[in-house]
This record gives structure tokens, sequence and C-alpha cells, in this order.
């Protein structure tokens, strides 16, 4: 997330990372998209709209889905594309 004093700089969502290093590790053991979203979903696990929309933060994003837990395989996809 951005620091809150500077908002060029990043720094580590501690609860959010802990999501995203499961991502990896899951990915690492080998499971495919569609696997991790499924174990997300079925963890309870918050999409990153909700997980945003709880924490105050406007973001960008599909507003319409109304699960609050439903992953897409594009979503891990993308997570896992992307270092940041």
């Amino acid at each position: 997330m951005k620091s809150p004093e500077n908002k060029k700089k990043w720094i580590i969502d501690p609860e959010a990372a802990t999501v995203v290093k499961s991502i990896f590790k899951m990915c690492l053991d080998g499971k495919g998209n569609e696997t991790i979203a499924r174990e997300l979903q079925e963890n309870k696990v918050l999409i990153p709209m909700a997980y945003w929309r709880s924490k105050g933060l406007n973001r960008g994003g599909k507003k319409t889905q109304t699960n609050p837990y439903k992953w897409c395989k594009t979503t891990i996809q993308k997570i896992l594309s992307q270092q940041e």
C-alpha cells in the first residue's frame, strides 16, 4: 500500500502480505489459478476490492461483485504476475 506520509512510497500491508504469500506458496506447491481461487473462497478470504473497502480505501475494480469471497482465476494470475 502507499505510505500515508508519502504517496510515492510503498509500504507492506501485513494483512494483505499474508494472503499474497499464501497465493505464491500454493502456486509453488503446484496448484493452478482456479484451485487457488477456490481455496481462498472456501477459506473466506476477502477479494481485493472487498478488502480495500473494509479498510476504507476507494480503489478501482469490479464494484458489482456481490460475494466478497468470490475469487477469479484472473485475479490470482494478476497477483502472481505483478511484483509489487
